[in-house]
């Protein structure tokens, strides 16, 4: 039912709205608009899922991400033909880009040539804090003021997970990163939580400090779906087997709707106002995260032939999954 309710969601050009509310909980009333970031990662959740179901959503999302890159191979947090594009202009960045770009590389490498690298190489030096990284957020000139010149370290983290796609290693930005970890601050101001954060850094990060970042996911608690899949994805990531995995997986389960879970905050959201903070996420999107933490938990300690299937008894299906990772535990 999950690819059903992703392809009725999926707009005619392939891309997926976007919900901003004050409201993190109800999503009450909210500034909806069409989003090339929301699709990026949507894209990315379901890259691996390698089933006909899901060949056209797959196919609908990588040609809209190809019909929203510049010249220069940037992407911009707005559709560029939409009303919002015009209204409330941003300029190209990093998150988007490389998040689209990931997106891309995941589904169709093909995609990724060598001329294309040679213009992402020239994206990442035109904002570059040294040579190697850490690499600031926004694509503009040296006019720009200030609040356009930040470094964030989420923003590094999808530059250095897409790098990683292609085996390179920026030994410059990975210090600024494990810095970021060591002092505890993985914090951006583009999402309202630290689980964005643990998430994409867990898909690359191989440093001395995994341990440290277990012991932080563990410090934080889940406030929705959303996180605890992003919980989930990130331990296991880490290669940590402790037995919370299992407890947010049921949970994640028993918290799903006909195949299909609530909107939750995964980010900023724009607040055309300006006023006060907003968060933005959709339903596409947490359900493309419990998606791939429920397959990637199936895949890790269930094994490829045991089938999830969310319309069983939930009941029945919590002991099955309990029974098999304890016998999993015993056996390791």
């Amino acid at each position: 039912l999950s690819w059903e309710f992703l392809a009725s969601n999926q707009q005619e050009n392939g891309s997926f709205l976007s919900l901003s509310s004050h409201d993190p909980v109800s999503f009450q009333n909210p500034f909806i608009y069409p989003s090339v970031f929301s699709t990026t990662i949507i894209l990315q959740c379901v890259s691996g899922i390698e089933t006909e179901k899901y060949f056209n959503v797959k196919e609908g999302m990588l040609n809209f991400l190809l019909s929203q890159k510049s010249k220069s191979w940037s992407f911009n947090y707005w559709v560029r033909d939409s009303e919002e594009f015009t209204a409330i202009q941003y300029p190209d960045d990093l998150d988007d880009t490389f998040c689209a770009l990931a997106a891309i590389y995941l589904c169709s490498p093909k995609n990724i040539d060598g001329k294309t690298i040679a213009k992402i190489i020239s994206l990442l030096t035109a904002v570059e804090v040294e040579e190697g990284g850490p690499y600031k957020t926004w694509l503009v000139d040296e006019k720009a003021g200030k609040g356009w010149k930040d470094i964030d370290f989420v923003v590094n983290t999808n530059i250095a997970y897409f790098l990683s796609l292609l085996d390179v290693t920026l030994p410059k930005q990975m210090e600024y990163l494990e810095g970021c970890i060591a002092t505890g601050t993985i914090a951006s101001p583009y999402y309202p939580s630290n689980f964005p954060a643990f998430y994409f850094l867990s898909r690359f990060y191989k440093g001395s400090l995994k341990n440290k970042l277990i012991d932080m996911l563990f410090s934080c608690s889940p406030t929705n779906t959303l996180d605890r899949a992003l919980r989930v994805l990130a331990l296991m990531n880490f290669g940590s087997k402790d037995e919370n995995i299992e407890r947010d997986i049921l949970e994640i389960i028993n918290n799903q709707q006909n195949g299909s879970w609530d909107v939750a905050p995964f980010y900023t959201g724009v607040n055309p106002k300006r006023d006060r903070t907003f968060f933005a996420g959709c339903s596409a999107l947490t359900t493309a995260f419990c998606m791939k933490a429920i397959t990637q938990y199936k895949q890790k300690y269930l094994g490829n032939n045991t089938e999830i299937n969310l319309d069983k008894n939930k009941e029945i299906l919590d002991r099955k999954i309990i029974g098999e990772v304890k016998k999993r535990y015993i056996q390791t």
